[in-house]
């Protein structure tokens, strides 16, 4: 059993969506964009930005080639935290997903923006094996993840149902 973001089109793993999660844009005060309330994707993709590993390529694979964006624009780095401090040293945007909004310094939500036109998201999902039989412990998990994504972000998505195999 594992949290994943999905889909992963595996006939082998049975994926349980458990909630969706837009990004949001970090932004740099010095940078122009945060004079904005949200950020336009093609906005977004005409300036080098700091990811975690293959967060874009995650969030948004047809667009970055619809918009000419290439991997020597992007800037690695690790966890979200240290890409922030990157943003808060260097300048610049960083992407980030709307369930680390919370974790956050109070001090920093200012630099938030949301990403709009196309609104990048993705889905979470619970991926099992496909012949897992201990539905008992499934809605175990389930009912812990519940409890602590926010609400907003579940949007009815978690279906606790009989498992169907």
């Amino acid at each position: 059993m594992g949290i994943l973001t999905g889909p992963l089109n595996d006939p082998d793993l049975l994926e349980i969506p458990l909630y969706h999660e837009r990004f949001m844009a970090y932004v740099s005060p010095d940078n122009p964009a945060y004079a904005l309330d949200s950020i336009t994707t093609d906005k977004l993709y005409e300036q080098p930005i700091w990811i975690i590993g293959d967060g874009l390529r995650q969030m948004a694979p047809g667009e970055m080639k619809e918009s000419g964006l290439n991997y020597e624009r992007l800037f690695e780095g690790g966890r979200v935290g240290i890409l922030i401090q990157v943003v808060n040293d260097n300048g610049g945007i960083t992407i980030i997903p709307e369930t680390h909004t919370d974790l956050i310094m109070y001090s920093q939500q200012n630099c938030l923006r949301p990403i709009i036109d196309p609104v990048p998201s993705r889905t979470i999902s619970l991926a099992i094996r496909s012949d897992y039989i201990h539905e008992a412990k499934l809605n175990a998990v389930v009912d812990a993840i519940k409890h602590i994504i926010p609400g907003t972000l579940l949007d009815s998505v978690i279906r606790k149902e009989r498992l169907v195999l």
